[in-house]
């Protein structure tokens, strides 16, 4: 299976995990342990390093409500009174659901920030929203936009995506808190960091929790036992953040053309 993760994003990462694994085996040439991300949203980068064994387990964190949500459903979940997990509903649903409208003619419109179901159909909401919405939004009113479409709604392998990550349960965590506040639970594991926050210009249209701080991310991370990835926007500001805390910087050619930066701090001996 190519692509693991379930979302979808402008600015999402599969296309980068090549490159992120190279490092890791570099920096890690005996196997690593564990991998930590802070900002996971569509996790790409520790869901194929668990699918496809070059990671042993894989810590994720979200501050977005709906996102923590949807991973935790998927990973877990509360046993309801019948018996059977949000995980359990949360399957049975999305194997009915062969189009966006067999999910959506059951609910209203889709307009505020706070969940309105159970978990489970909060998830499999969160989940269409992004398949379906023009910029990926989970947020109608950040994007404008409904997602109410066809677009990128193949539910069998969407199906299968989210059962292989379900399969691998057991070497996946969830957490919904602030970066540095999960970062400091980390910050004497010597594991990869993989750190994609979001960035200057787009971060606004997508994100609820858009307004993080680069240097702080920059002087927080530098103290870490272990080794630093963190990908960025190709800004002259953002480098020059990075180099004065004394980061690596390499620049990296997307698939359509454009540069990001990666920022990069080896894991301490």
């Amino acid at each position: 299976m190519k692509y693991i993760s379930p979302f979808r994003y402008p600015g999402g990462k599969s296309w980068l995990v090549p490159k992120i694994k190279a490092i890791a085996q570099e920096w890690y040439p005996q196997g690593l342990d564990k991998i930590i991300e802070p900002f996971c949203g569509g996790a790409s980068v520790s869901l194929d390093s668990i699918a496809k064994g070059w990671a042993k387990k894989a810590h994720l964190n979200d501050l977005d409500e709906k996102i923590y949500n949807f991973w935790n459903v998927l990973i877990g979940g509360i046993i309801r009174v019948n018996g059977l997990s949000d995980s359990n509903c949360f399957f049975n649903c999305l194997q009915r659901t062969k189009t966006p409208e067999d999910f959506w003619c059951s609910y209203p419109e889709e307009t505020s920030f706070e969940p309105s179901g159970s978990p489970w159909e909060e998830a499999l909401k969160t989940l269409i929203l992004n398949r379906t919405s023009f910029t990926g939004s989970i947020y109608p009113a950040l994007s404008g936009k409904m997602g109410k479409g066809h677009t990128r709604w193949n539910q069998e392998k969407l199906f299968k995506r989210c059962q292989l990550i379900n399969e691998k349960k057991d070497q996946l965590d969830i957490s919904n808190l602030d970066w540095f506040d999960f970062l400091e639970t980390h910050q004497k594991s010597n594991a990869l960091f993989y750190i994609d926050p979001p960035y200057i210009t787009a971060g606004k249209k997508l994100y609820r929790h858009y307004n993080v701080s680069l240097p702080d991310i920059l002087n927080t991370t530098r103290k870490l036992k272990g080794g630093v990835i963190i990908s960025y926007e190709d800004d002259e500001q953002a480098e020059m953040h990075a180099k004065c805390q004394n980061f690596w910087v390499q620049r990296v050619k997307m698939p359509a053309g454009k540069t990001e930066l990666l920022f990069l701090k080896e894991p301490e001996e």
